[in-house]
């Protein structure tokens, strides 16, 4: 199986990325492309098996490994809880997920500082919705700190 010539320059600038991907084709001109970090490169052998399990465990991996950079990067400061997360280089939704996650963990009056790439619209939009209290500080660089507080 031979996929699209246009294909090839994505699959060449992911691999580069740290990406490993399985092509397949679906129909005569229909390709569906899975992308995988390739730490979790086991997750493609395992998506022909049983794609519903190999999903679910890779979205356990994630979660997994969410908690441990948060628990790395999280410090006490005044009997509140501070979560710091650095989302820059991450490719959407990471940073939402990453984001969420981490102030599920929180209690009432802890904090989740994020920097991400830019400032994070759709992550906004949700705060805004789920009635979280935040502030934006624009860097320099064009990069974004934002400060969370869960209510």
């Amino acid at each position: 199986m031979m996929c699209s010539c246009s294909m090839l320059p994505l699959l060449g600038l992911m691999k580069v990325k740290g990406y490993a991907n399985k092509v397949q084709q679906v129909g005569p001109e229909h390709w569906s492309v899975t992308f995988v970090n390739k730490k979790n490169k086991s997750f493609l052998q395992a998506w022909d098996a049983e794609p519903d399990a190999a999903m679910e465990d890779a979205v356990r991996d994630e979660a997994v490994d969410t908690e441990a950079a948060a628990s790395q990067a999280s410090s006490e400061h005044s009997g509140k809880k501070i979560i710091r997360l650095d989302n820059r280089g991450l490719e959407p939704p990471q940073p939402m997920i990453r984001t969420l996650h981490a102030l599920e963990k929180l209690g009432t009056g802890d904090e989740v500082i994020i920097h991400n790439d830019r400032v994070p619209v759709f992550l906004i939009e949700e705060l805004n919705s789920l009635g979280y209290a935040f502030t934006i500080e624009e860097q320099e660089d064009g990069t974004a700190q934002v400060f969370i507080q869960k209510s």
